[in-house]
């Protein structure tokens, strides 16, 4: 059984909270629309959220809050930082509910996140659409970033490989920001994954993103998954020299983000990116090989969401 109820959060008066009986995400209305709060019933939140912005909102100033939001690509100081700090429309729906941002003045897109609960398993459907609000098209691409709480494990799939002589063509393309560097002690690459460790003690960002065809990544933390699955076309163009997966990393939180291809938006439409979240426990096995194995085997009950 699936319940939605109005709480009290973090200082926040109007949260939701969405349960099935094994997991349970919270949202904020009074600012947002942001998820802040996701994992298994009566466990410990999974997400970052910062301390710094709890319980407030209102006003011009940009905050991080936290948890998962939508943004558009690509990224530029002008369009992406929109404080989100109105209250959001919200309605219920029989698995969850559709959270709606008043249109940004600055910018003419509207944002909207509608949060479903499969009633059985431990899965998450957030629908996440953009919507054109302006007298002319507006090119941008679907972005959704989850920040993760810290000291734990980012883990995306890498390409099959393969013998030199059965494949000659390059396999993908792993895209590095100006401050990333390719020896951070963060970073590991390796034959069937890239792991990507937030380190409280190193305060220097990082990021890098890629084309994942497998269409999913994850985050371990103090014996528990996040898997978030997201489609891919590699047909498409996606922003950031062809990134459907970007992770970025400082000294507070890390960021799992997927992203759907560069659409040129006409006025008055919308444009939609799903992901589909599986939260659960992880064995005591503390090497990060085999927690990524462990990951990839989760992984596989979300192809079954589309």
């Amino acid at each position: 059984m699936i319940t939605v109820d109005r709480i009290e959060h973090l200082g926040w008066k109007n949260c939701i909270r969405i349960s099935n009986g094994l997991i349970e995400v919270i949202a904020t209305t009074d600012v947002g629309p942001r998820i802040i709060h996701a994992g298994l019933v009566g466990e410990r939140n999974l997400f970052w959220v910062s301390s710094n912005d709890t319980g407030k909102g209102a006003g011009e100033k940009f905050r991080l809050y936290g948890g998962h939001r939508l943004w558009h690509a690509p990224e530029d100081p002008k369009r992406t930082y929109v404080p989100d700090n109105n209250e959001v429309a919200v309605t219920t729906t029989d698995s969850g509910v559709i959270l709606e941002a008043p249109i940004e003045a600055s910018t003419g897109i509207g944002k909207k996140l509608e949060v479903s609960l499969d009633s059985k398993d431990a899965i998450v459907r957030v629908t996440h659409t953009l919507t054109n609000h302006h007298l002319w098209s507006v090119r941008l691409a679907p972005w959704a970033i989850t920040m993760m709480a810290p000291e734990g494990l980012c883990i995306a799939p890498m390409h099959e490989v393969r013998p030199h002589t059965e494949s000659l063509l390059p396999a993908r393309s792993v895209v590095l920001w100006h401050y990333t560097r390719m020896n951070d002690p963060r970073l590991e690459w390796g034959d069937q994954f890239v792991l990507l460790k937030q380190n409280p003690e190193i305060r220097s960002p990082i990021k890098f993103g890629m084309q994942v065809g497998q269409g999913w990544a994850g985050y371990c933390v103090d014996g528990f998954a996040f898997i978030k699955s997201f489609a891919t076309n590699q047909a498409a163009e996606y922003p950031d020299d062809g990134c459907n997966f970007e992770t970025f990393a400082n000294h507070q939180f890390l960021e799992v983000e997927s992203l759907g291809p560069l659409t040129d938006l006409p006025p008055g439409d919308s444009v939609t990116h799903v992901e589909h979240w599986l939260i659960d426990r992880l064995s005591n096995n503390p090497d990060q090989a085999t927690v990524a194995q462990e990951v990839q085997t989760l992984a596989k009950r979300l192809f079954g969401y589309g």
